[in-house]
């Protein structure tokens, strides 16, 4: 099991367990280096949804999402921006590096995207 997948579950249930979650953070820091593109929206996500704001895996989401940011999709650009923006976490370096693409793929986004991505500009 990856920590994205079950930190991604209890969101969808909205079973937000603190201590749990804290272990689900330090879990995640131990292998973030390994995640994929999807991995790391979701947790990104996933914590957000729980209002779950673990800095040190937010900081760590965000180096892990910065490095490969031209291979990241428009659903999970939007994502990571909507949740950092969710949590109150104005990491720019983050922010600016989902701007370049974004406006590349834009074609690609649904009004969803759009919309999560616009959110996420606005709020911080």
């Amino acid at each position: 099991a990856q920590p994205s997948s079950a930190s991604w579950s209890l969101a969808r249930l909205e079973y937000a367990d603190y201590p749990f979650m804290e272990s689900m953070a330090a879990w995640a820091l131990r292998l973030i280096s390994e995640f994929d593109h999807q991995q790391i929206s979701n947790a990104a996500w996933s914590f957000a949804k729980l209002c779950f704001a673990h800095r040190p895996l937010l900081d760590s989401i965000a180096a892990a999402a910065i490095r490969p940011i031209g291979t990241l999709n428009a659903q999970d650009l939007a994502n990571t921006a909507w949740s950092f923006s969710r949590l109150g976490v104005a990491h720019l370096p983050l922010m600016y590096a989902i701007s370049a693409p974004s406006i590349r793929t834009m074609g690609d986004f649904i009004p969803q995207n759009i919309t999560n991505l616009a959110w996420s500009c606005a709020t911080l």
